[in-house]
């Protein structure tokens, strides 16, 4: 896994007028600060989901993950702890604990995300879809690509190059944080990745493992 590095150095001052928003598969929203404007301490982002909408159980192994709702509710369960945040409410997700969200309203909600450290919005950026300007939270996955399966296919595998895993079990999850952290996954490229048991290995020519067969189920 490759070292996080925090810049400690005095940063400017950065002041971001209202961002461009952003189809994050089934949400909508913005970056507001990447990682070079905070020294790589951490990314916050703003998003919203219509009613029902959800972001499917997964696994951060690099960052902590924190909510601030402004609007609305959202349902947060992380690990088997089912949390329902409302307007003020406040939750932090640790990392390597599997997690997932849900606007369990009845409006299109609106929440601050900030991921510790930065580097999140790399891959956030990597899979977005530019929103016109008077867009609203999807009630669909809004992908990259034509055919809907390949599309989920080609983000779960850039997500396990940024450390997310999807549909993972604490097993699996262990044992990828242990890979993760040994010198052989210095060798992953863009075309291949490595999740669940050290045995398994798939790359862009075949068939994603593991994890995600169960995740493209759910999809």
């Amino acid at each position: 896994m490759p070292n996080i590095h925090v810049d400690q150095r005095d940063l400017p001052i950065k002041h971001q007028p209202k961002s461009k928003r952003y189809y994050f598969d089934v949400g909508i929203g913005s970056v507001c600060l990447f990682g070079e404007d905070t020294g790589g301490a951490y990314t916050l982002l703003e998003a919203s989901l219509a009613p029902g909408i959800g972001v499917p159980r997964h696994t951060h192994t690099r960052e902590d993950e924190s909510y601030y709702v402004t609007a609305g509710e959202l349902e947060v369960t992380v690990g088997d702890e089912v949390y329902v945040l409302k307007e003020g409410d406040t939750l932090m997700a640790p990392r390597n604990i599997p997690h997932e969200l849900r606007n369990s309203g009845s409006i299109t909600n609106h929440y601050l995300l900030m991921f510790s450290p930065a580097g999140f919005e790399k891959f956030v950026m990597a899979t977005a879809l530019p929103a016109p300007a008077n867009a609203v939270a999807p009630t669909a996955p809004q992908l990259q690509g034509g055919d809907p399966s390949i599309a989920i296919q080609n983000v779960h595998r850039l997500a396990a190059e940024y450390g997310i895993l999807f549909g993972t079990t604490e097993q699996q999850i262990a044992e990828t944080v242990v890979f993760l952290a040994s010198d052989e996954s210095k060798h992953i490229t863009g075309q291949e990745f490595r999740i669940g048991s050290q045995s398994e290995r798939a790359t862009s020519a075949t068939k994603p493992a593991g994890v995600f067969d169960e995740f493209r189920r759910k999809a």
